[in-house]
This record gives structure tokens, sequence and C-alpha cells, in this order.
């Protein structure tokens, strides 16, 4: 794990990425973002596109694949609890 943190920061320093401040909670994006994010994540994991699952440094919360899953599952969480099922 610590070999794909040093490559996501040294990539981001020899790339010059730049880094998404937009949202400061993951509860702030918008449900439109996570969507989109969770389709480019989807594409990157079925071409094997590991690059995607980097984890940045500070935080990305429209980014970050392991906040933006858990935003997704609990906002799903939620509107099963309210509804008592999905559709």
């Amino acid at each position: 794990m610590t070999d794909w943190v040093v490559f996501a920061l040294q990539r981001e320093l020899d790339e010059e990425i730049a880094m998404s401040t937009k949202y400061a909670d993951p509860k702030l994006v918008p449900t439109s973002v996570l969507i989109e994010r969770l389709k480019e994540l989807a594409d990157a994991l079925t071409k094997g596109n590991r690059d995607e699952l980097t984890m940045r440094i500070p935080a990305e919360v429209d980014r970050d694949a392991d906040i933006v899953l858990a935003e997704a599952a609990k906002r799903l969480e939620w509107l099963m609890n309210r509804f008592g099922y999905l559709l």
C-alpha cells in the first residue's frame, strides 16, 4: 500500500495534477457528481486502470474512490431506510 501512496504523490508532483478542493465534506458533493465519478470508477476497473483507485493527500472527497464509494453507499442506505426498499 505504501508503494501506491508514494506513486500517487510522485505522480502529482511530476505531472502537476490539479487537486480538487471544491467540496470540504463528502456530504456536500452533489449526487450527480458522485454518479459521474462512480461511472468513471466502474469504467476504470473494467479496463484494469488501477490509477483511479489512488487516494490523495489531502483527500479529494469528490474524486478519491474510497470516499466516493462510502458516500454513495450512505446515500443508498438512507434511501433504503426511508422508503423500505430500492427499485
